[in-house]
């Protein structure tokens, strides 16, 4: 019978499976690998993580399976990239990952795999707590997490790196399961317009710091709103207002409102015709992925209209974009700016295709 293949080796011929994504994972980060990949830590890999959940965010609403296949690859292969460093270091490896995994979905689904009986989803979400702050209480999610779940408050095991609206709206939702909430949507609102006069008095005494609390104040009672509109889902409801703002008739065809200004972008560089230098390299497909195209540009080897570009920096028509690839050079003409998903190759004319010098 043949040697079974090592894990870190991939395999040759046939579909390509699980363990081969953690063989070439290994070998990248391996001995004559992939220089960055061996440069990476867990704090350098931060931000492409959320780059990659929010992307996948992103295919799952525009409903387009082909999308989000892709999507899911990239994001798992975060997981992998995170769990090859660990088991470099001798923390945990890809497979404890799994096994924990496993352990907990049996442990928190008694209905499935044991003899609790249920009546629905709502109790199935009740005994999923109970269960988690047992399992918080008995140490299971690490001394950090026993210690918080000693201390006893409804508002701890947050991850306090959640978007700060997402934050606020879990702890709403905590504080509520705790007796800490409002009767009706009429109380909620008094709640606001109440916060939003605190806010005004101090905007007028000119208190920057008083200002800057009350503000917060405010937005941490709107965020509490969308429980008491009567949708299913008060997180998904919230999150859905704010996308529908972001997806109001000017965002969509690439006009920013008058009072958006590009994000670490100088004015004179933006208008309402632009789109960031790293989106726009993955809509015309110039870069097939965003992250890359951050790369690129941080390792210099972008250029807009001649000049080593920044991701943020606004792409307009008629715009000289270059890009400097291992195996081609590459520099176009923007033709248009795109309004759709990535793929659109004809918003430019390609000027030069060819291998680096």
């Amino acid at each position: 019978m043949p040697d079974k293949p090592r894990r870190d080796e991939p395999r040759h011929g046939g579909r390509p499976a699980f363990d081969d994504l953690v063989a070439i994972m290994a070998r990248l980060r391996g001995p004559g690998g992939c220089p960055w990949d061996r440069e990476q830590t867990h704090a350098t890999l931060r931000p492409y993580l959320l780059e990659e959940t929010y992307e996948t965010l992103e295919a799952i609403d525009a409903g387009s399976p082909g999308w989000l296949r892709l999507e899911l690859g990239d994001l798992l292969l975060q997981v992998v990239f995170h769990a090859q460093m660990a088991g470099e270091a001798g923390t945990f490896t890809i497979d404890d990952v799994i096994a924990g995994l496993v352990e907990k979905l049996v442990r928190r689904h008694p209905h499935v795999f044991g003899s609790r009986q249920v009546s629905g989803s709502g109790e199935v979400l009740a005994n999923w707590e109970t269960i988690k702050e047992r399992e918080r209480a008995e140490g299971l999610h690490g001394p950090e997490e026993r210690a918080k779940s000693a201390g006893g408050s409804a508002l701890d095991g947050l991850p306090r790196a959640l978007p700060a609206l997402a934050l606020a709206q879990r702890l709403q939702m905590r504080a509520a399961g705790a007796g800490f909430t409002w009767p009706d949507l009429g109380a909620a609102a008094a709640k606001v317009r109440e916060e939003l006069a605190e806010l005004e008095a101090a905007a007028a005494d000119g208190s920057g710091a008083q200002t800057a609390e009350e503000l917060g104040d405010l937005l941490f009672t709107i965020a509490n709103v969308p429980r008491y509109l009567g949708r299913t889902g008060s997180r998904r409801s919230a999150m859905r207002a704010q996308s529908s703002a972001s997806d109001s008739p000017a965002w969509r065809s690439g006009r920013e409102p008058k009072d958006v200004r590009c994000a670490n972008t100088p004015p004179m560089n933006c208008s309402r015709s632009g789109v960031r230098l790293d989106k726009f390299l993955q809509l015309s497909r110039l870069v097939r992925r965003r992250t890359l195209a951050n790369r690129l540009c941080q390792a210099g080897r972008v250029t807009l209209n001649g000049r080593p570009a920044d991701p943020a920096a606004a792409v307009h028509p008629g715009d000289i974009v270059a890009v400097s690839l291992v195996t081609r050079r590459l520099r176009a003409r923007v033709r248009s700016i795109p309004t759709g998903r990535a793929g659109q190759e004809d918003c430019v004319d390609v000027l030069e295709d060819r291998p680096p010098e």
